[in-house]
C-alpha cells in the first residue's frame, strides 16, 4: 500500500482514533497515526529540500491533529558523535518539532530517545503530544535490519499530583522488510518473543508502523491477530 500525499516523499498513512478510559473515570481520546516518511531528512534528499518536506509534514499534522505519530524510515539520525553511519543531520528530530510539528501546533510535540543499535540508514521516532502524554522508558528493544522498539508513556491525568496514578500506554513501533515475507515473520516473531520476557499478557498496547505486508495471511500479521498464546493477541482496528 503505497499512499502519495501532498506529493511529500511519504508512503502508508494511518489514522486511528482510541478512547481510552482513564483513572477516575476520565474518558479522553487519542489520535494514533503511524506514516512511512521514506528517507525523511536523509542526505541525497528523496525529492526536494528538507524544508519543504517539513511544511508538507506541517500540513498533514494540522489537518490530522495526532496526539501520537510514529514516523518510520526516517532518515537515521546521529546517535554519538561517532556515529558516522547517519544519513540524516544531526539533531534532525528537533528540526521536525521545530518546523513542522510544533509549527502545526504550538509547543504540543515532544518525542521520545531512539536507537540505531543496527546502524541501519533509516530509523522510526515516535513524537507524542506532551500535552497528554509522558515518555517513562524504552520498555523493550529488538534489532534485526532496523530497530524495533516498545515505548512506555503515560497519561498526564489533571489529577495525577494528587492521586499518584495514571493509565499507561505501550507504543511498538515497527518498519519491517518489504519484498521478503520470511524476514518479515522472523522480525514480527523475534519482537514478540522480547515483549513477552516483559509482559505475562498484553498491556494497552498499539503496534504500530509500516509492515509491508502483502496479505492478512503472512506470518507476521498471524502472530499478532492469531498467537498461539491468546495473552497477546492484538486486535486490528480495521477488521
Amino acid at each position: 500500500m503505497r499512499n502519495r500525499i501532498a506529493a511529500f516523499c511519504l508512503s502508508l498513512l494511518l489514522i486511528c482514533l482510541l478512547p481510552f478510559s482513564f483513572v477516575n473515570a476520565q474518558t479522553d481520546t487519542l489520535r494514533v497515526m503511524a506514516y512511512n516518511v521514506l528517507y525523511y531528512g536523509a542526505n541525497p534528499h528523496c525529492q526536494g529540500p528538507i524544508s519543504t518536506y517539513h511544511n508538507y509534514l506541517k500540513q498533514i499534522v494540522a489537518f490530522a491533529n495526532p496526539d501520537i505519530i510514529g514516523l518510520e524510515k526516517m532518515g537515521s539520525i546521529p546517535t554519538s558523535p561517532s556515529d558516522f553511519t547517519a544519513t540524516a543531520p544531526k539533531g534532525f528530530g528537533d528540526s521536525v518539532l521545530q518546523y513542522a510539528l510544533n509549527a502545526a501546533f504550538a509547543d504540543r510535540y515532544a518525542y521520545c530517545p531512539f536507537t540505531n543499535a543496527t546502524q541501519a540508514d533509516n530509523v522510526s521516532l515516535l513524537f507524542y503530544n506532551k500535552q497528554k502524554l509522558g515518555f517513562v522508558a524504552i520498555t523493550s528493544s529488538y534489532e534485526r535490519i532496523t530497530d524495533f522498539n516498545t515505548y512506555k508513556l503515560y497519561y498526564k491525568d489533571p489529577n495525577l499530583s494528587t492521586t499518584h496514578d495514571t493509565t499507561f500506554l505501550y507504543i511498538t513501533l515497527n518498519h519491517d522488510q518489504s519484498g521478503s515475507e520470511s524476514i518479515r515473520d522472523t522480525q514480527i516473531a523475534n519482537e514478540m518473543v522480547h515483549i513477552k520476557n516483559h509482559f505475562i499478557h498484553l498491556p494497552n498496547m498499539i503496534n504500530m508502523g509500516d509492515f509491508n505486508t502483502h496479505s492478512s495471511n503472512e506470518g507476521c500479521y498471524q502472530v499478532l491477530v492469531a498467537p498461539a498464546d491468546t495473552n497477546f493477541k492484538f486486535y486490528d482496528p480495521p477488521f
